[in-house]
């Protein structure tokens, strides 16, 4: 009876250097993320309803940056989401940075709930009041953060303005827990921005403080010369 033996072959490649092949890659990885929110910024800041798209068919040429194609994607996710289709914008560039970095890449499956923290910022869209410029037919959130807005309000046993701002605490609420989960932070990184911002608002204060003693030092400088005229004219 014969016995077949697997014969023992080398790795192709020693354990450092596939360490440094799979860091190599995450940072490929991390710069086309970059430049995909790039791209994803550039369609929705040259995003403008005149262009042609789904809903406005128009022989005029597209302004959007990224031509037609650009200006379709961009009309379908405001249209869609409104301004949270920014947080596309937001995920890709820190993701991709955290790749780069290698700062919290073990957590790049929280990526895949991006589109929670979407829906989220678009709900939080909807309860704001768009500006003179906002002539769609649907509010900042979207046609999705209208409908969701819609029903939050319609189970909400009160008046319209304020199941609005109770709304749009618990959707703000939401959004910053979505968004620190989503985005990959964790405790110690949420302690470490905590702290800086203290600081800097404690560094803005004192700032402001100083500013305002020598503005108040020089108008007693300006009017010191005017309140010793009276005097030396007596004398």
């Amino acid at each position: 009876m014969a016995s077949w033996q697997a014969k023992h072959r080398d790795p192709l490649f020693d354990q450092s250097t596939q360490a440094a092949l799979e860091r190599r890659g995450k940072e490929a990885l991390g710069a086309a993320l970059i430049v995909l929110g790039i791209v994803i910024a550039m369609m929705l800041g040259s995003w403008t309803p005149d262009d042609p798209s789904f809903g406005s068919a128009t022989d005029a040429p597209a302004q959007n940056m990224l031509g037609g194609f650009g200006a379709i994607v961009a009309s379908a996710l405001i249209m869609i989401a409104g301004y949270g289709a920014w947080v596309l914008v937001v995920a890709a560039w820190v993701w991709g940075l955290r790749l780069m970095l290698h700062k919290g890449e073990d957590r790049l499956m929280r990526g895949i709930f991006t589109p929670v923290a979407v829906v989220l910022v678009s709900v939080y869209a909807s309860t704001l009041v768009p500006g003179p410029g906002w002539q769609q037919n649907y509010g900042l959130g979207g046609h999705f953060g209208d409908m969701v807005m819609g029903a939050m309000l319609n189970l909400l046993p009160m008046k319209v303005q304020l199941g609005i701002r109770i709304a749009a605490l618990l959707a703000a609420i939401a959004v910053i827990a979505a968004g620190a989960f989503v985005l990959g932070f964790d405790r110690a990184e949420l302690t470490g921005l905590w702290t800086r911002f203290r600081s800097g608002l404690t560094l803005a204060a004192q700032g402001t403080a100083l500013a305002g003693s020598q503005a108040a030092g020089a108008v007693r400088r300006l009017r010191q010369p005017r309140e010793d005229r009276p005097a030396r004219a007596k004398e």
